[in-house]
């Protein structure tokens, strides 16, 4: 996982997710949601259309991997629009471009699902009643999820994120390399997620994301291993002098396209990078 950076523009942003398309979905859930407490609807039934307007701009912001693994997602697979705070509990953010990143389908329905662990109390959403007024949901609309065209509604959503403090780390919110660190273990020929020894509570967070994310599967640990091998030889090359300049000028470019966003596994291999 490394830190990833949602582009905020006009431009980018599909219009499901500001101005009156906006206020319109909201109204919609609003409405489920006071229908639900009258007991005259079970459960949320949420588009799918709305979000998957959002998943070209995912794929771009995070190089066509997963946001959480960083295992590619369009060589085998089409990748899912993740809703990091699940649509099950957090109804109010289903249509949240805030709440969207690009997964993998086994990080995102294998092992997260539902699951949803933090260290304080959840993000409350708006007060709905079965006797909730038309005229409050009016005023609502519009305003229960943040506006990512408007900056202050963002950096709101930024400091509620913080204080939530979720175990399961959001590449867009936190910086996943204050957390994680790795460990190569060449007998076994696999790279283990580890807690950055410099935090004390990192631990706490590489937890979550070996349970909840499986950030530790088997197939992740071999495949990581394959790319630390590549990296360890090119570290090998880079520092024999004995080479000439413009080889090791062509390694060394090589290590930056390894550590680059578009790059697989690209938080081990800037990790390693520091130590090696």
């Amino acid at each position: 996982m490394i830190r990833l950076i949602r582009e905020r523009s006009a431009n980018v942003v599909h219009n499901n997710f500001t101005g009156n398309k906006k206020r319109a979905f909201e109204r919609e859930l609003l409405c489920h949601q006071r229908e639900i407490r009258r007991g005259d609807r079970e459960k949320h039934e949420f588009k799918s259309y709305v979000w998957k307007a959002a998943k070209d701009q995912l794929k771009t912001e995070t190089g066509g991997k997963c946001a959480y693994c960083e295992a590619p997602t369009t060589l085998v697979a089409y990748g899912d629009v993740e809703h990091y705070r699940p649509k099950s509990v957090y109804w109010w953010l289903a249509y949240s471009y805030e709440n969207y990143l690009l997964s993998c389908t086994l990080c995102n329905r294998k092992y997260k699902d539902t699951k949803f662990p933090t260290m304080n109390r959840k993000m409350r959403g708006p007060l709905i009643r079965h006797n909730t007024t038309d005229a409050f949901i009016a005023q609502k609309a519009g305003t229960i999820a943040p506006d990512p065209l408007d900056d202050d509604a963002v950096q709101a959503f930024t400091q509620q994120h913080q204080q939530e403090r979720p175990f399961l780390l959001n590449p867009y919110f936190d910086d996943p390399a204050k957390f994680y660190a790795w460990e190569a273990n060449d007998v076994l020929r696999e790279v283990e997620l580890i807690p950055l020894p410099t935090n004390s509570e990192a631990h706490k967070f590489v937890n979550a994301a070996d349970n909840h994310f499986g950030l530790n599967r088997q197939e992740l640990k071999n495949a990581r291993y394959f790319e630390y091998e590549r990296f360890k030889l090119f570290k090998k090359l880079l520092n024999n002098t004995r080479l000439r300049a413009t080889t090791r000028e062509d390694v060394a470019q090589q290590i930056e396209e390894m550590k680059s966003d578009r790059a697989s596994f690209a938080g081990m291999i800037r990790y390693f990078d520091t130590i090696l």
